[in-house]
């Protein structure tokens, strides 16, 4: 019984020592092979340049055109991944104080994705598109026909004067590009303006958009490192649109084509 019982007992040990090197090799080889296409990824995430998408939906439709993939954000990566980093911090409802929160988390992954300084090794430069201002603009002439009890199916151009309007709306604005600005002072930033939607509602604020993209227009001529991106000459048609004032996947591969002239 004693020498059954051994031979019991060292054909137990047998197994769990087959079984665990086998799930040793096995994660070992499940290890390494992660281990090497992270370090192939990394290698190449290191000597790419990074396109950063800051802002609202214009950048981040993903859920109006129901496909990350299709999303402009998608396209971009889908078109530059070969060249460029894409890191999308863009969101949908963003606010212009919002950004100031992405840039916080832009610098967190832009940090980690630096080339190390070897010698005369030259860090990553950054693209950073941004798109903001939409839905402020929405908010204010809401607020304003709140408080005045006027309906906002009335003519706006006849109760507001635009400039009066969007005067704290554009200090906020060059505030968030002074800082954006002073965070990354040697690279490119690209703004987009607004374009005009079909939509009865939103058709009202056209004068209010063409105001704020002429003001848009002054601050790319005034830095030598922001390029203006007029989407609203490029998104004219009813197909660009979604929900009457997102970009479609049309939309979005008109404003990637347009941003690939800067790249």
């Amino acid at each position: 019984m004693i020498l059954v019982f051994l031979i019991i007992c060292l054909i137990i040990i047998f197994l769990l020592l087959f079984i665990e090197r086998n799930i040793y090799f096995e994660g070992f080889q499940m290890i390494n092979y992660n281990n090497n296409n992270n370090n192939n990824n990394n290698n190449k995430d290191d000597n790419k340049d990074n396109i950063i998408l800051l802002g609202d939906s214009i950048l981040a439709n993903d859920y109006y055109v129901n496909d990350h993939n299709n999303s402009v954000c998608g396209l971009i990566t889908k078109k530059f991944h070969n060249k460029y980093n894409v890191f999308c911090f863009a969101e949908d409802n963003a606010f212009i104080d919002d950004v100031y929160y992405q840039v916080d988390n832009l610098e967190k992954i832009i940090a980690s994705t630096k080339t190390p300084s070897f010698g005369d090794a030259t860090p990553n430069k950054n693209i950073i598109v941004l798109s903001i201002g939409g839905n402020n603009i929405i908010r204010l002439i809401n607020d304003i026909y709140d408080n005045i009890n006027n309906d906002i199916n009335d003519g706006i151009n006849d109760n507001i004067n635009d400039d009066n309007v969007l005067k704290h709306l554009k200090i906020e604005y060059q505030k968030l590009i002074s800082y954006i600005i002073k965070k990354f002072p040697n690279d490119i930033l690209i703004i987009t303006d607004i374009y005009y939607s079909y939509d009865s509602f939103y058709i009202k604020f056209k004068n209010l958009c063409i105001n704020w993209n002429n003001f848009l227009r002054e601050i790319s001529l005034n830095y030598k490192n922001i390029i203006l991106l007029p989407i609203s000459t490029l998104l004219t048609e009813k197909t660009d649109f979604v929900k009457s004032i997102e970009p479609s996947v049309i939309g979005g591969y008109k404003i990637v084509d347009a941003l690939s002239l800067y790249l």
